[in-house]
């Protein structure tokens, strides 16, 4: 069975701000979100099999919700002064078919203790195609140039491909971090792993 590619990833850095600069790799280009992607986001919110392992998004239901959650979450709105909780936030888009597939986020960031917190979400028709990796690649790769020492991720004990995923980016098993999310309402396991600069 297959499950979502999703992965929370902790940075260790220097600067106070990693900005939303355009990435790319050999299949992918990385951009900044805009209120346009509103329906990969809805894909990937709306989708059970995504959320079925993670807790990327809450519950929604329709795309109305949606925007209200990007405008929320990653857009903002600068003509009234709101920032949004989670500024740093790219969209993967295939090269062959200049369609966008996912998402790539800083989901918070502690400059106190000099650390981020980054997740990301495929469209199921997109996995097992080495996009993951080259898309978490690309983001670490970014903030390494930025001054980050540690990156660390938590993955569920039962999603075998996102454990894939971080062995193929040479992270290094930490442990079990016991009831430390809830997803859907339940409480879950996460498995740490982390990569040393």
């Amino acid at each position: 069975m297959h499950f979502s590619i999703f992965i929370l990833i902790y940075a260790q850095y220097i600067d106070a701000q990693l900005e939303v600069v355009p990435l790319e790799t050999e299949h992918l280009y990385l951009r900044k979100v805009a209120m346009s992607d509103v329906k990969v986001i809805a894909a990937l919110a709306l989708d059970p099999m995504v959320n079925q392992k993670t807790g990327t998004f809450p519950i929604m239901h329709n795309e109305q919700e949606v925007q209200a959650y990007m405008l929320k979450y990653h857009i903002g709105d600068e003509k009234n002064g709101i920032e949004p909780l989670y500024p740093k936030t790219w969209v993967i888009e295939e090269k062959k078919s200049n369609r966008a597939i996912g998402i790539v986020l800083y989901e918070a960031y502690d400059t106190h203790n000099q650390r981020a917190e980054l997740g990301y979400a495929l469209l199921p028709e997109y996995w097992n195609h080495g996009y993951t990796t080259q898309a978490c690649n690309a983001v670490i790769r970014y903030a390494l140039d930025q001054g980050v020492s540690r990156i660390y991720a938590t993955v569920d004990p039962e999603n075998g491909a996102s454990e894939r995923v971080l062995h193929k980016l040479n992270m290094s098993y930490e442990g079990l971090l016991r009831s430390y999310i809830i997803v859907r309402g339940e409480r879950k396991d996460r498995k740490m792993y982390a990569i040393i600069k």
